[in-house]
């Protein structure tokens, strides 16, 4: 009955302190809501999925590293062998639609220096080539060892990786490999590790662009020594997706910089680092269910130019002497549970800070800062809280379940032959994966995904129209058994969706999406690449990782949908999002205009639905970032009005509510 008491009396003292806080920090814009609701959200951290090994048929046209001469498990370096494989994969084909994976398959691979996506040292762009894929056959199993006590990788002024992916640049001048043309890199499931005595060490240096993502990887440093897991400090970092990615170790997990573009990242695990969980200087980035154990802060973030959306994310182990979160820039959060620290948000926006108890765990419904924007007469104060879905995957071993599509009669580098119809034999052989080896196919019909096919697997292979192609709908969907995925594939068309079964586009390039009237089977898009995406009632959409580039029309026009992405990255003078009596929720995007856009063109177009956005720009170029239609007249959100990021904006929270229609 006492502790009873005690406990209640404690949060009313804490609930008083709060309610002190916020009258404080009223004057200065800062919305802070429900903290410590204990039991009123739903916890973060959703338990990681076991990564399953990953096997492919001998036809699939993967270069394997043990066929250049690296032996798992001996106890000699491979280093010089398994550049030797990357520098080939690279030149092998045409890197934008057709490059190889290179595969790992179990075992423990020793390396004294950097491996990196380069072909050489000098020549067009020094050397440096964009779309270098790794893939282990094991999260677990595969490991990449750095020795111990190495030289090179001794000093954190001089920080040094294990693997670093470079842009491509029409200069023979390019040593760091900086630059926003490192399209498609991308690591999966391996673990890297370290060693000991190598201080200045980083897991991973990473550049990609418009599409890439590091998954299902584990980053370790055995002594806990090392300067970054992960580390972005080159010009121009993203969009890109890191997912189910574990970080032990190192001064800091993840450290990034750059005002562009922006990092997207879902369920991360960083664990005992020495400085910062996450270390950002001015980068957007866009955050779902972190999982930090230290007691250092879990993000601090330097710059008032950058930009934190966190969401579903749990920390632990925090030292009362120091924050969770410590931030100069704009700041969504929601739903996060914190222990331990003496405060949850150090807001440096702000003059009084704390915002957290102590002694107690405490739990954030939702915090931003600076006050809602909304140009509603009754604005809503939160964000829409959409319920989320996570993208479904498949893989089989079993590779009885395999149908190549080159065992029909396609022939990929063959721009004379119609590759439609083998590629349809094979898919209506009912096997669960229908894959396609690395290439160009070349198809004059449209391709219809039907019958028992679970995977459409690209191999990073391309289709694209043949002369006398009628229309623009290269693949329609017209439903399955099961979830159907598309993945690694590069359609130089529209996707069409015409069943009433969930759809789901991995790692892909595609020339747009719509859904007809029968299709109103779930949507499911992840690391993508390709606009305009045509959303209509009353299907349901869950994006991660969206980049959506130029064209006339919105990017992304939601008529009577629901609408759910997690960072988004747009290009050109062109409208993001148009919703039409649906509902969208965008949590973290950066809107790159590269020139002055017409008043006539907004950043988003909200036709009597239900919008929450957070979102920044680079550069002021929308005249009018929101546009909104209420009981028949139409408000605009002047750019002039809406917060700054630098010469741009950064926005936290706008709502837009079908209410007040």
């Amino acid at each position: 009955m006492f502790k009873s008491w005690l406990l209640s009396f404690s949060l009313l003292l804490v609930s008083l302190s709060l309610m002190q806080c916020e009258l404080k920090q009223k004057g200065n814009n800062t919305q802070i809501k429900e903290v410590n609701t204990i039991g009123q959200i739903e916890k973060a951290g959703k338990p990681r999925r076991a990564n399953p090994d990953i096997q492919f048929p001998a036809d699939a046209g993967i270069f394997n590293v043990t066929g250049y001469g690296a032996k798992p498990n001996d106890g000699v370096d491979d280093t010089a062998e398994i550049q030797v494989a990357i520098a080939t994969a690279l030149k092998s084909n045409s890197r934008y639609s057709a490059l190889p994976f290179i595969y790992f398959p179990k075992g423990t691979y020793n390396i004294s220096d950097q491996l990196e996506s380069r072909v050489g040292i000098g020549g067009w762009s020094d050397g440096w080539r964009a779309g270098m894929i790794l893939i282990g056959e094991s999260g677990k199993g595969t490991v990449l060892k750095l020795a111990n006590n190495l030289a090179d990788f001794s000093n954190p002024k001089t920080p040094r990786a294990a693997i670093k992916t470079g842009s491509e640049k029409d200069t023979e001048s390019n040593p760091s490999g900086e630059g926003n043309r490192a399209f498609r890199h991308s690591i999966y499931n391996m673990t890297i590790d370290i060693g000991r005595g190598n201080s200045g060490a980083v897991g991973i240096d990473y550049l990609a662009n418009n599409r890439g993502a590091i998954e299902d990887v584990t980053i370790r440093s055995q002594s806990g020594e090392g300067y970054a897991g992960i580390l972005m400090k080159r010009y121009a970092p993203g969009p890109a997706l890191v997912k189910n990615t574990s970080i032990e170790g190192f001064d800091y997990g993840v450290w990034i910089d750059n005002y562009e573009y922006s990092m997207t990242f879902e369920h991360l695990t960083l664990k005992n680092q020495q400085i910062a969980g996450i270390f950002n200087q001015e980068n957007v980035l866009n955050i779902r269910d972190l999982v930090s154990t230290n007691s250092v802060p879990a993000i601090e973030s330097v710059s008032s130019n950058g930009k934190i959306t966190l969401v579903d994310s749990s920390f632990s182990g925090g030292d009362a002497d120091n924050s969770a979160i410590v931030s100069k820039g704009k700041m969504f959060v929601r739903n996060l549970t914190s222990t331990g620290y003496g405060m949850v948000v150090d807001d440096r926006t702000k003059t009084n800070r704390d915002i957290a108890s102590k002694s107690l765990t405490t739990e954030v419904r939702e915090y931003i800062s600076k006050e809602v924007e909304s140009l509603s007469d009754n604005p809503q104060m939160y964000s829409l809280s959409l319920p989320i879905e996570e993208t479904p995957e498949f893989h089989s071993n079993d590779l009885a379940q395999w149908e190549n599509v080159v065992a029909h009669g396609a022939t990929p580098g063959d721009r004379a032959n119609d590759d439609a119809k083998a590629i349809q034999l094979a898919i209506d052989s009912n096997r669960a994966i229908v894959y396609l080896p690395r290439g160009e196919y070349h198809i004059k019909q449209t391709i219809i995904l039907r019958g028992k096919v679970r995977k459409l697997l690209g191999m990073q292979a391309a289709i694209k129209k043949k002369e006398g192609f009628k229309g623009n709908t290269l693949i329609r969907f017209e439903g399955s058994t099961n979830a159907t995925i598309i993945e690694h594939l590069r359609i130089g068309g529209i996707v069409e969706h015409a069943s009433s079964q969930t759809l789901a586009m991995r790692h892909v390039d595609i020339g747009g999406y719509r859904n007809t009237p029968k299709g109103k089977g779930k949507l499911f898009v992840e690391d993508a690449i390709g606009a305009p995406y045509q959303i209509n009632s009353p299907q349901q959409v869950w994006a991660r990782q969206l980049n959506a580039e130029f064209g006339k029309v919105p990017l992304i026009q939601n008529h009577g949908g629901t609408v759910w992405i997690l960072g988004m990255k747009t290009e050109g003078k062109v409208t993001a999002i148009e919703t039409v009596g649906g509902t969208t929720e965008l949590l973290g995007a950066l809107l790159y205009p590269l020139h002055n856009v017409p008043a006539s063109i907004p950043a988003f177009i909200n036709d009597r639905g239900r919008v929450a956005l957070s979102y920044a720009i680079s550069g002021q170029k929308y005249a009018v970032q929101v546009k909104e239609r209420r009981r028949d007249r139409w408000y605009e959100l002047d750019s002039k009005n809406a917060p700054s990021r630098g010469e741009g904006a950064s926005v936290p929270l706008y709502t837009g509510s079908s209410s007040d229609n």
